[in-house]
C-alpha cells in the first residue's frame, strides 16, 4: 500500500517515511516525489489543506495528532473528511494495525 507523508515539518516527515520503510507491504512516498494514487495519507494539523483532498480524492486522510488541542482535533474531523486519528503515543504495533484497518476501510481514532 503506498503511504504518503504529508508534513510540513521536515523532521517527522523524515522519521515517519523511515518508519513506513521498514512496515511490510508499505511503499512510503512524499510528496516532492512523484507520489501517484497513494491509499493512505499521514498528516498533521498543520499541513491539512483542501488542495490535499482534491489531488488526492481517493485517498484515506489520517491526520497525526502532534500535540494540538483537542478543539482543532474535532475542527479537523468535523471540516474534513478524516479516516482517522493517531495519537503520538501510539507503538509501532498498534501504528501497524492502524494502517491495516484504514485501508480496509473503517476508522481509527
Amino acid at each position: 500500500m503506498k503511504v504518503l507523508v504529508n508534513f510540513k515539518n521536515r523532521l517527522i516527515a523524515y522519521a515517519l517515511h523511515e518508519i513506513l520503510r521498514k512496515i511490510e507491504n508499505v511503499s512510503p512516498c512524499k510528496p516532492e516525489e512523484d507520489c501517484k494514487d497513494p491509499r493512505i495519507i499521514l498528516t498533521d494539523y498543520f499541513s491539512l489543506s483542501p488542495q490535499l483532498f482534491s489531488k488526492y480524492p481517493k485517498a484515506k486522510i489520517v491526520l497525526i495528532d502532534t500535540g494540538v488541542r483537542e478543539k482543532f482535533l474535532l475542527k479537523a474531523l468535523t471540516q474534513y473528511k478524516m479516516a482517522g486519528i493517531i495519537a503520538p503515543y501510539t507503538d509501532i504495533n498498534l501504528f501497524k494495525k492502524a494502517l491495516k484497518v484504514i485501508n480496509e476501510g473503517q476508522i481509527w481514532l
